[in-house]
């Protein structure tokens, strides 16, 4: 099985591990700080698959280039 590439810039790291633990996900997370959105975008431009977590409003999220996903709450 693959495991996916998760990037994201400064929330809370046990947040986001708790929830991919609970889900079981295969997934590793790379914490980018202020790099999150040249990273996000060069991935983009070059047709690399990726996940990022970011705040909402924000110009990563309302742009038409990437699509919003919802995980299920974590119990």
């Amino acid at each position: 099985m693959q495991s996916c590439h998760f990037l994201t810039d400064n929330i809370s790291e046990v947040l986001v591990e708790g929830q991919i633990a609970s889900l079981h996900l295969n997934v590793s997370v790379t914490w980018l700080g202020k790099s999150l959105e040249a990273t996000v975008l060069d991935n983009g431009a070059n047709g690399k698959p990726l996940l990022f977590y970011t705040w909402d409003p924000d110009p990563l999220t309302t742009s038409d280039k990437f699509r919003r996903i919802t995980f299920p709450d974590c119990r």
